[in-house]
């Protein structure tokens, strides 16, 4: 009966991490939930580090490069990745290395201009500027530096 238990957890564990990377937390938060014990969860996570299918740097890159694709701001992602119960350390020189501002704040300037072709007047776009880019985390300052950009166009 041991045997086929911890067969399942690890066929739970594989599915999830089928649909997507994840953290060795979130996936032994997953694995709890699901009401295995303590030491078969450790054994299962240990399996899969072993097999090299749960390696944290790998999950925070693709973390990392799905969230700027989404352009998230630098301070969103060190956000979200601290309430994932990511230490600074573990991912500061990742996030430093992989985020560009400069190429964020071109693709959001291509974003802004499509917007302002869609928005049917000034304050609309303005609204949904402001709204667009809150959701993603940026600051004040950037909403400025790119309706600085749309006018000087």
């Amino acid at each position: 009966m041991k045997g086929k238990r911890r067969e399942s957890a690890e066929a739970y564990a594989l599915r999830l991490l089928r649909i997507r990377p994840r953290s060795r937390r979130e996936l032994a938060q997953r694995l709890r939930r699901r009401g295995y014990p303590a030491e078969e969860v450790q054994r299962v996570l240990a399996s899969l580090e072993a097999a090299g299918m749960l390696d944290d740097r790998e999950y925070l890159e693709a973390f990392i490069l799905g969230q700027i694709r989404k352009l998230w701001s630098r301070e969103r992602i060190e956000r979200e990745l601290q309430y994932q119960g990511f230490s600074s350390e573990a991912y500061g020189a990742l996030l430093e290395a992989l985020y560009d501002e400069d190429a964020v704040f071109q693709r959001l300037l291509e974003r802004a201009r499509r917007m302002a072709r869609e928005a049917p007047h000034e304050e609309a776009l303005r609204r949904r500027l402001w709204n667009f880019l809150a959701r993603r985390g940026h600051s004040p300052e950037t909403f400025y530096r790119l309706l600085q950009a749309l006018e000087a166009l």
